[in-house]
């Protein structure tokens, strides 16, 4: 039934936006196993979520993958990111490595070619002393 456009009755008493139906209808589309379960209020305990997802087991029976405390984008995030089947964990966390690695060598670089044009400046320098400043440190060469 919906109720001023923007917002269906779930239950008696229970109204959720449609919003709400949309993530449901967007798992359901990635995988027909998967189905967002509404929790009765007055059957859930004081710690229990209002909604959960559900997955149709090989066995012909319903199993909970997870409590889902608000019901949107995030959801399906989370069914992305830890699905192994549509996609490939190993790979994404290579890539992570990967950029990580890239960045560090980045890093070590910029860092060794400031070190060598502060060597180049103390070299060409006809003073005695030769003072660096270096995150707040003062350094006399």
């Amino acid at each position: 039934m919906e109720t001023e456009g923007r917002l269906r009755e779930l239950a008696e008493g229970v109204l959720v936006e449609n919003d709400v139906f949309d993530i449901a209808n967007r798992v359901a589309e990635y995988d027909p196993n998967l189905k967002i379960q509404y929790c009765d209020p007055e059957q859930a305990g004081p710690g229990d979520a209002p909604y959960r997802l559900m997955e149709l087991c090989r066995d012909g029976l319903w199993r909970k993958v997870m409590d889902i405390w608000t019901l949107d984008a995030t959801v399906l995030e989370r069914i992305y990111a830890a699905d192994t089947q549509k996609r490939d964990i190993l790979l994404g966390i290579d890539k992570q490595n990967l950029v990580a690695k890239q960045d560090q060598q980045r890093r070590y670089k910029e860092m060794m070619e400031e070190a060598g044009d502060i060597m180049k400046h103390v070299l060409r320098s006809s003073k005695s002393t030769y003072t660096i400043k270096d995150k707040g440190k003062v350094i006399k060469v």
